[in-house]
């Protein structure tokens, strides 16, 4: 099944919407009595692990995705030129 292309405005807004949402979202925040030990309990020795831990799935999904999106127009201007 092929999508219909949007034109570049479309896409232009989604990307400004998206970024609307995600940095009109606000930061969770904690009490003051309890900021300090949320703070500690997050920013601690195993953050950068943790953080990678997180961040692997989405890089994976990213990099299969473009394979899948990149895929079919490389093969074709390869078999091209064969």
């Amino acid at each position: 099944m092929k999508m219909a292309r949007q034109s570049p405005r479309e896409t232009m807004m989604r990307i400004a919407l998206i970024a609307l949402v995600a940095l009109g979202s606000g930061a969770a925040n904690a009490c003051p009595k309890c900021r300090p030990l949320v703070e500690a309990g997050v920013f601690n020795a195993s953050f950068a692990g943790n953080l990678a831990a997180m961040a692997l799935p989405l890089a994976l999904v990213g990099i299969i995705g473009a394979a899948l999106y990149f895929a079919e127009p490389l093969l074709t201007c390869l078999g091209e030129r064969g």
